[in-house]
């Protein structure tokens, strides 16, 4: 199945409009399953995505961190989504000997730094910018791959 970033614009554009987060983990927790659930119906050449149980946890362990820093850290939470991905990723399909230059990287931090520095964004707005980053980073990541060219299935 392909990718469907309306799954991400849908499950942001619900958190952004949310009246209370608990904290950085429960905010982590809950983007990290928005992810999760967009990125559970991919497939790469390397065959379906099947979850391990490893690439959830480490993406909410980078978001937690970048959540608990103060109100206008736009740079340290794409920065986070980006390390958070590449990790889901790397170790879910490419496996865990794969580079650090991962392609796709760059499009979803550049991408969620402009999203997310807006001030005038509403809640349905970032989340259409976040998700088209995400889609469009997790897109090249899958395709490119660490080391060459992956067609996505």
């Amino acid at each position: 199945m392909p990718l469907l970033p309306n799954t991400l614009i849908s499950g942001f554009t619900q958190q952004f409009r949310a009246a209370r987060v608990t904290g950085a983990q429960d905010a982590a927790q809950k983007f990290a399953q928005i992810y999760f659930d967009y990125a559970v119906t991919a497939a790469s050449a390397y065959g379906p995505f099947i979850p391990n149980g490893t690439e959830k946890p480490r993406l909410e362990a980078l978001l937690a961190a970048a959540f608990s820093i103060p109100v206008g850290a736009a740079p340290v939470v794409a920065s986070a989504w980006g390390a958070g991905i590449q990790l889901f990723w790397v170790g879910a399909i490419f496996g865990a000997g794969a580079g650090s230059a991962v392609p796709g990287v760059p499009a979803i931090i550049g991408g969620l730094s402009g999203a997310l520095s807006n001030p005038l964004n509403t809640p349905e707005s970032a989340a259409a910018l976040m998700a088209s980053a995400i889609d469009t980073g997790t897109r090249t990541l899958l395709i490119a791959g660490p080391s060459g060219p992956v067609p996505v299935l």
